[in-house]
């Protein structure tokens, strides 16, 4: 995702393997407009995914969703989850409190890290929140992921920052010398 933001002018934040709520996250991408859950698998080749019942690789090996039935299971419940903490906070700040700020925005993706072909039976309601990529459509799958209704501004990316525990971002106005992990 390095080449996707390196030269742009919006600040974004790809956190790795953190804790919020008790669960497990593998990676977390965080935008102004855009805060996706990534969970990380290592399969390749034919992957066949659904909504209900295990996900398989190649007809036979069972795509795992940690302690849950598949993946498209585990990052719906890593952003129930994060949802509800970041509901939590900001409820509870006044500094945060903004009109249009809905977590219920936050999106999901599964990530395999070599490339697939995809058979999916997911019903097409879950395409506003939930999508499935490998290295050839990441960067498109991430680009276009957006919502209106997940206007942070930079107080509000701090305060998730801040609550992730991840490094607090340069906040006076200029790009750091390093720019944030992408």
């Amino acid at each position: 995702l390095r080449p996707q933001f390196e030269g742009s002018d919006r600040d974004v934040w790809l956190l790795g393997n953190l804790m919020c709520n008790g669960l497990e996250l593998d990676a977390l991408l965080i935008k102004n407009d855009t805060i996706t859950v990534i969970e990380l698998k290592s399969y390749s080749g034919h992957i066949s995914a659904g909504e209900n019942g295990p996900w398989f690789a190649n007809g036979h090996i069972e795509v795992k969703g940690g302690s849950n039935e598949n993946p498209f299971r585990q990052v719906r419940k890593y952003r129930i989850g994060l949802i509800k903490r970041l509901g939590q906070l900001f409820k509870c700040s006044e500094k945060n409190r903004k009109p249009g700020l809905n977590f219920g925005h936050i999106s999901g993706l599964v990530y395999f890290q070599q490339e697939i072909q995809l058979k999916s039976t997911l019903p097409s309601t879950v395409s506003l929140w939930f999508s499935i990529a490998c290295p050839s459509t990441i960067a498109s799958v991430v680009t276009a992921r957006s919502s209106k209704q997940l206007n942070l501004g930079k107080t509000q990316v701090d305060d998730v920052l801040k609550l992730l525990g991840a490094s607090k971002p340069n906040t006076h106005g200029t790009k750091p010398a390093t720019p944030p992990p992408v």
